[in-house]
């Protein structure tokens, strides 16, 4: 078994014995789960246990993939890449659980493509799903999107909700409303180009 203590964290067990503490570079639960799997290969065929931790621990993740950058005492998770309902709420998940500062945490969500008839659904899912989680912002940017404000609005959120027009004046809220000790978290498809803000939170 695989109990963690943290996200990034794990303490790994073979058969009922305790192994080893192994501290992951990536964050979410489901690196966890993936690092699990892959200690159990390495297990199956007899690699030195201590040894892959020290390699997964060097694994700093892709491009856009929950990349952290630090700018002015803030955390910026950027998870640019792409998304999907699912993996958009997986990221509020870890924003919410993320302990950095003390501070606010900001989840900035864009739209999702290619989700076919059911797009509206799934969008509204996620704002029923932030309605629970406890964040401070909810930064909103595309059309799709507003059926994410609608479902957090109508299931009970009690942070605040701002929808933007533009990249540019989404990245100017964020500029001017962050301060040391926050995250802020960013998702959307790839299309929506929410790299431009980051890159402009954070200064490339």
């Amino acid at each position: 078994s695989f109990p963690t203590r943290r996200s990034s964290d794990l303490d790994l067990y073979v058969r009922g014995e305790y192994r080893l503490e192994a501290r992951l570079s990536v964050l979410g639960d489901f690196n966890v789960l993936n690092a699990c799997a892959a200690f159990a290969v390495a297990d199956h065929y007899h690699v030195d246990l201590n040894k892959a931790a020290e390699r997964l621990a060097l694994y700093q993740g892709f491009t856009g993939r929950l990349q952290r950058f630090i700018k002015d005492g803030v955390l910026v998770i950027d998870d640019t890449y792409n998304a999907s309902p699912v993996s958009m709420k997986a990221g509020l998940d870890v924003l919410e659980n993320m302990a950095y500062g003390e501070g606010k945490k900001t989840a900035v969500l864009g739209d999702m493509f290619e989700l076919g008839d059911r797009s509206a659904a799934f969008h509204y899912e996620v704002g029923v799903h932030a309605a629970k989680k406890k964040i401070d912002r909810l930064y909103l940017i595309g059309e799709n999107i507003l059926e994410t404000q609608r479902g957090a609005r109508e299931n009970g959120a009690i942070f605040e909700i701002r929808h933007f027009a533009s990249r540019e004046a989404l990245a100017e809220a964020l500029k001017e409303d962050m301060a040391p000790g926050d995250v802020i978290y960013l998702k959307a498809s790839n299309g929506m180009k929410l790299k431009e803000v980051r890159e402009a939170v954070t200064g490339g």
